[in-house]
């Protein structure tokens, strides 16, 4: 694993476990500890952001893999909403009290999330192990990020999907584009129900 990739690692897991727990009850960190969070992420980051080949848009393979990973995203949000009911995720409770949270929940956590679990924790792990292995353990760890233990089913079984798309992809792009969608897509349904 590369320096920056523990120092984004780092950075995450001090700021979601413990800030998720402990420091989010209060409006000043649950306003800036996403977007320090971010900001750690594109600095680290920011040798391949600038070596990014923008014509990789005009891919349709990458439109075609965020549709897939839309799809699946869906019917696993559906599945798990039948098998075990609807509940809401710590963000999604946060809505009305702060509005900054849309902006986190469409943009900053897709980005963030799919480059913690995907690129770099199933990155790596699945250079040393196979696919099966690699995206369990690394969807597991994602699910759980999210304490919703109802929700645990429905995020492991989203981020194997997530974790395959990224593979035959080969964008990472593709798994941001699809977790935005369904961020949105479930940020609408929440604000229809408010």
């Amino acid at each position: 694993m590369k320096r920056n990739e523990y120092l984004i690692l780092s950075v995450f897991f001090i700021i979601t476990a413990p800030g998720s727990i402990f420091l989010f009850e209060n409006k000043y960190t649950t306003v800036f500890l996403p977007l320090i969070c971010l900001f750690v992420v594109i600095f680290s980051l920011k040798n391949e952001i600038l070596k990014y080949d923008l014509n990789l848009l005009k891919d349709r393979g990458l439109y075609y893999w965020s549709f897939k990973g839309i799809q699946y995203g869906i019917y696993t949000h559906a599945l798990g909403t039948v098998l075990f009911g609807k509940t809401s995720t710590t963000p999604e409770t946060l809505l009305s009290a702060y509005p900054v949270i849309p902006l986190y929940i469409v943009i900053t956590g897709p980005i963030i999330e799919e480059i913690v679990f995907r690129k770099i924790i199933f990155g790596n792990l699945h250079k040393k192990i196979n696919f099966y292995w690699a995206s369990s353990l690394s969807s597991l760890l994602y699910a759980t990020i999210h304490f919703n233990l109802e929700r645990l089913f429905t995020y492991t079984i989203l981020g194997v999907f997530f974790c395959y798309i990224y593979k035959k992809s080969r964008m990472i792009t593709s798994t941001i584009m699809a977790h935005f969608a369904l961020n949105f897509i479930a940020l609408v349904v929440q604000s229809l129900k408010l």
